[in-house]
């Protein structure tokens, strides 16, 4: 299904799915291709999550980085967003699928291309191609075909549908725990900048810090964050990298 009229219609999963079996988390993954004009995958993820927030509960939201290539368009670099949801008791995957495939659909700007990959587990083989997508020129028939082989949906919603390459391969990068970003953790989006307390970042599922240049973990203090808190991904745990900014506090840097 290619066009908005796939809205009026639930996406019909074989019957032998893994996906119609309950795990514990759903990973939902977009890559809608960065426009001009559009607000870009990371606002778009975001936004889903809050509209369909009395729907489902979610875990978070991480932004995923992919290979920078010449022969790769981009608005501002090639990445992915995922979000993990809790599997709770009487979701039904194919609905899962058809609303975030209509949010895309109401959201896309002429030119985009979007993927979609919804999974209710996510094997090593897709680790794998996300892994690859980091360092290599991956193509839209490796993914979707990976993507039946391992019983994942995946679908591209526009034009050539190279998105579906960023959508499994976020999926992948998300289930390995990293490189990437979290946007949001649990409920609430990470929407906070300035002073942040060491209390208040174990609050909102930070716990851990690093310096940025040695790599070395360091006691948590006040932490400077001068845009907007994008924790790291470090091995599945959200954890962010600091650099001194004087009088004992420490500064954020933004770091995948």
């Amino acid at each position: 299904m290619t066009g908005p009229d796939g809205c009026d219609r639930m996406v019909r999963l074989r019957r032998e799915d893994p996906m119609d079996h309950p795990h514990e988390l759903i990973t939902v993954c977009i890559d809608d291709t960065d426009m001009s004009g559009s607000r870009g995958t990371d606002r778009l993820a975001l936004s889903m999550v809050e509209t369909l927030s009395r729907r489902y509960r979610c875990r978070s939201v991480t932004l995923h980085p992919h290979l920078l290539h010449p022969s790769i368009p981009s608005s501002g670099g090639n990445r992915s967003c995922c979000i993990r949801l809790e599997m709770d008791p009487g979701i039904d995957l194919a609905e899962v699928i058809h609303d975030f495939r209509c949010m895309i659909f109401e959201d896309m700007v002429a030119g985009s291309e979007p993927g979609l990959c919804v999974a209710g587990s996510v094997s090593a083989r897709v680790v794998a191609f996300g892994e690859r997508s980091t360092r290599e020129l991956l193509t839209t028939e490796q993914a979707l075909a990976l993507a039946a082989a391992e019983g994942v949906y995946l679908e591209g919603l526009a034009g050539s549908g190279r998105g579906v390459i960023g959508a499994l391969a976020g999926a992948g990068l998300a289930q390995r725990g990293g490189p990437g970003l979290f946007l949001q953790i649990g409920p609430r989006p990470l929407e906070i900048s300035g002073l942040i307390s060491p209390s208040k970042m174990a609050a909102l599922g930070v716990a851990r810090f690093f310096d940025a240049h040695s790599g070395q973990e360091r006691a948590p203090a006040p932490v400077w964050v001068p845009k907007l808190l994008r924790p790291a991904m470090l091995a599945g745990e959200a954890v962010v990298f600091v650099e001194p900014w004087g009088a004992g506090l420490l500064a954020m840097v933004e770091r995948c």
